[in-house]
């Protein structure tokens, strides 16, 4: 398995690129809480939504699939 350049093994078949990105206080602190909750780091939550992983689903889209689904 490839290693990534902190040692890590890379879950992916090619590098990753140091980036920088513009976000605010709030949109940072959101990112951790989404991040922290899902278990991953900053960069594997943007990875993951990048590739497709993970879908983003807005607060309306969430309650409307909410009011669909049957109780447990």
């Amino acid at each position: 398995m490839r290693k990534n350049p902190g040692g890590r093994p890379s879950l992916y078949d090619r590098p990753k690129t140091r980036t920088t990105i513009s976000i605010s206080i709030e949109g940072l602190e959101g990112l951790d809480v989404l991040a922290n909750s899902l278990d991953l780091s900053r960069s594997e939550l943007v990875e993951r939504i990048g590739r497709g992983e993970l879908t983003i689903v807005s607060p309306s889209e969430s309650a409307q699939i909410k009011s669909t689904c049957p109780p447990p």
